[in-house]
């Protein structure tokens, strides 16, 4: 049995086809007398093939695996430490997936192993977007580019052009993240990264969107549901409905909107995934447009069943809270919708205490139409 081969070909179809790398991974753990590495390797792969079908859990139970195999092999450890901290990302433990990276990071700097450090910095920076830390996330971005330049290591370098698209994205900075996200898809179909080609797709989608670029967005959002399907990762099929939901919603269309934001909420829902909250919010959103507050109603009875409002991120929560507060004074509950709205005001407060000067002016704003139109 070539061990080697076998762990190369599993790490290639890993990210095009994840069924094929598991034929490859369960064979390699039936053999007997194997080393410590080629066990560690594989498990760390088995946690990856539940990170590519969007199951957290399995991703985490896998490499924590893989780690008792790891510990005298430092660049293997940090490795699956790195895998692992997307598994608590995920599940938006955001402190939890800090702490594995900054281990990881420590095991890359001891071992002088420069594209992993930048790797780490690229995974820190996804955690620090998910938090509203933009400034973070970029600052950490661009070194681990500078590095990986000087590394002459173009294979990594795609992976972080996108997370720095995506935090331009965050941050409404989007003729810049279109074009990264478009020199990204050229790499990631070129290395045969189907996985990420669609959640690139997916994105773009996204800033196409607010570009008002509603034929490449309907393009760009079209392909990417349906290349998304094979991986039957939920949570990610539930994101791209709800931004089909949005671009529908801006094309006039209600009634479909309505129907792909609650295929988005279908997906998302027995995902487990921590995005339900924003994407509720927005199908809220379009609900109260509408006048349909029975089906709002619906909605937040749901994720409040759901217990994930906490593990949101700020700006999701203000989004969802405004929108109940909307539903509330539309349904004419006044003590509900006061007490949403001061949520609200409270949310706003503690992203003006991270100093998101413009996450704050952009919600000022929102706000500000809230209370003209109560008038």
């Amino acid at each position: 049995y070539d061990f080697k081969k076998a762990e190369m070909d599993a790490r290639k179809l890993i990210y095009s086809k994840p069924d094929s790398a598991l034929t490859i991974i369960k064979r390699t753990l039936a053999q007997k007398g194997a080393h410590d590495t080629i066990y560690g390797n594989t498990y760390n792969i088995y946690g990856m093939y539940f990170g590519m079908k969007g199951n957290s859990d399995s991703l985490i139970y896998y490499t924590k695996k893989s780690l008792t195999y790891l510990n005298r092999y430092p660049r293997n450890k940090a490795r699956s430490l790195m895998n692992m901290s997307i598994g608590y990302r995920n599940k938006a433990d955001y402190n939890a997936a800090i702490n594995l990276v900054e281990e990881a990071l420590e095991l890359h700097k001891k071992e002088n192993n420069n594209v992993g450090v930048a790797m780490a910095y690229g995974e820190l920076a996804s955690n620090y977007n998910y938090m509203l830390e933009y400034d973070k996330s970029i600052d950490l971005l661009l070194k681990a580019i500078k590095i990986l330049k000087a590394e002459k290591n173009t294979k990594q370098l795609v992976a972080i052009k996108q997370k720095l698209a995506n935090t331009y994205l965050a941050k409404e900075n989007y003729p810049f993240a279109i074009d990264l996200y478009r020199e990204c898809l050229a790499e990631f179909k070129a290395g045969g990264m189907a996985k990420n080609y669609y959640m690139t797709l997916m994105n773009l989608g996204e800033a196409q969107i607010q570009v008002n670029d509603m034929v490449g967005a309907q393009k760009s959002l079209s392909e990417a549901v349906v290349g998304l399907e094979p991986f039957g990762d939920k949570e990610m099929i539930g994101i791209c409905y709800s931004k089909i939901g949005n671009l529908e919603n801006a094309l006039g269309h209600y009634e479909k909107g309505v129907a792909s934001f609650q295929k988005a909420m279908d997906y998302l829902v027995p995902s487990g995934s921590g995005r339900v909250v924003r994407i509720a919010g927005e199908y809220v959103n379009l609900l109260n447009k509408g006048g349909n507050y029975k089906k709002s109603m619906e909605v937040i009875a749901l994720v409040e069943k759901l217990k994930k409002f906490n593990n949101a991120n700020l700006q999701d929560r203000m989004v969802y809270k405004n929108a109940a507060a909307d539903t509330y004074k539309g349904t004419n509950n006044d003590k509900e919708a006061i007490n949403a709205y001061q949520q609200t005001i409270a949310i706003m407060d503690s992203i003006a205490d991270q100093e998101q000067q413009s996450a704050v002016e952009e919600i000022q704003a929102k706000f500000q139409t809230e209370l003209q139109r109560e008038k």
